[in-house]
């Protein structure tokens, strides 16, 4: 008897190397499968049989170890579900505004859908779950089944929204252009769009008129984070750049004026930064730091101080040059793979800036001059007085304080948050 396909060592130990790729996730994502559900219902809290959804009422212990990792300021609800009989359907109540997402993960642990705040809103919704194969010929004859009113399938929200016009594809890597676009015609040649797939985008946001200072109270806290910042530049203003130069002065680095004043000369933090976060439409800038409760508003107080001093005076040229040497130096360093190039080149589709933006960018950096640099931070870093100040710590103990400095303080529990802005 002779083997029909012989192979040699090495292309057994390829495909063993394949299976185990491929297999492994669904194994070890398996053990974790029965050890969450051979239990009773209630008798461990996340845990309990399958096709139920198990409750977790407090924020998970640091400890524990049922997965990788959890988010540990997540409440969290866990479910797996049984599609080999008949499909499941996963109904959801109206939160009222309130944030919540419902991850679906196969046994990859790839998130197929994830209903929620941020896709499907907060409104009231049952999803019917059901393998891909599920009597195509009765996908949209539900009240043969009975099934609620307004049951949604997961597809549908894939249907709409991935779609070729609402997509940019980059490829990067040492294959030739003419058979790359042979190869992703053949795959995605037929992939049709929708008019509907396009996103309503919502526009830039207002200016602020006006300081605002928002608490947000955590009774056990022993540090405060501070957050300020005021609309600023979107991805393809022209000024964004020398903003940029500008900025790694401020903050954009560990030996920015931020460092030095709030950690080097006072010790108030061990970290501060500042910058500029450029949108598609609109964007912000924004400082950042976090300090002991007790010196919440001296460390405040001089932020603010040091972004102000920074944008009332003219940047130091020797400071502007250091900066522009920084950042063509690490330039290589950011598109120095096939990843972080494409990444790039997919952010250059996105916000429609110039083709040669990469090609050009170190040119660009050594064109800009001290006067550009500091007319952009004095125009476009936030001025202190009309600007959105946002404090995360424990009231009881800097409510106080804040509102002798700035006026009125708007208290808010961390739960609280998932509304605000939302009308």
């Amino acid at each position: 008897m002779t083997n029909a396909y012989a192979i040699t060592e090495q292309e057994a130990h390829d495909i063993a190397v394949d299976a185990y790729v491929y297999f492994y996730p669904i194994v070890s994502l398996d053990v974790t499968r029965k050890q969450f559900t051979n239990l009773e219902p209630g008798k461990v809290p996340g845990r309990g049989p399958m096709n139920m959804f198990n409750n977790v009422p407090t924020y998970p212990p640091g400890d524990d170890k049922g997965v990788v990792r959890y988010n540990f300021d997540t409440l969290y609800s866990t479910a797996f579900l049984d599609l080999t009989k008949e499909p499941m359907v996963v109904s959801v109540p109206d939160t009222g505004g309130r944030y919540y997402l419902l991850p679906m993960l196969d046994m990859w642990t790839d998130v197929f859908a994830s209903p929620g705040w941020r896709t499907t809103g907060t409104q009231a919704g049952e999803y019917l779950i059901a393998p891909a194969a599920w009597r195509p010929d009765l996908r949209e004859r539900f009240d043969e089944f009975r099934l609620p009113a307004g049951t949604q399938r997961i597809r549908a929200f894939y249907d709409r929204w991935y779609r070729p016009n609402a997509t940019i594809l980059v490829l990067v890597g040492d294959v030739k252009t003419a058979d790359a676009v042979k190869q992703l015609e053949g795959a995605f040649g037929d992939w049709a769009g929708r008019p509907d797939a396009i996103a309503d985008r919502a526009g830039a946001p207002a200016p602020i008129t006006e300081r605002r200072v928002l608490l947000v109270d955590k009774p056990d806290a022993t540090q405060t984070q501070i957050r300020v910042g005021a609309p600023s530049m979107a991805r393809n203003d022209p000024e964004l750049l020398a903003g940029q130069v500008g900025n790694t002065i401020l903050g954009g680095g560990f030996t920015s004026k931020l460092i030095e004043e709030l950690r080097v000369k006072r010790s108030l933090t061990y970290g501060a930064s500042s910058a500029f976060v450029a949108r598609k439409v609109g964007g912000d800038f924004r400082l950042s730091t976090f300090t002991k409760t007790p010196t919440t508003l001296e460390t405040l107080k001089l932020a603010l101080e040091v972004e102000n001093g920074f944008r009332e005076k003219p940047i130091d040229p020797k400071l502007i040059d250091k900066a522009k040497r920084y950042l063509n130096g690490q330039f290589p360093l950011r598109v120095e793979t096939p990843d972080a190039i494409a990444m790039r080149l997919a952010e250059i589709e996105f916000n429609g800036l110039p083709a040669d933006d990469l090609s050009t960018y170190r040119t660009r950096i050594d064109a800009v001059t001290p006067a550009a640099a500091s007319r952009v931070a004095k125009d476009k870093m936030f001025d202190v007085n009309r600007v959105a100040i946002t404090v995360v710590g424990k009231a009881s103990e800097i409510k106080g304080p804040l509102e002798q400095a700035y006026g009125p303080v708007k208290v808010v529990t961390p739960l609280e948050c998932d509304t605000l802005g939302r009308k």
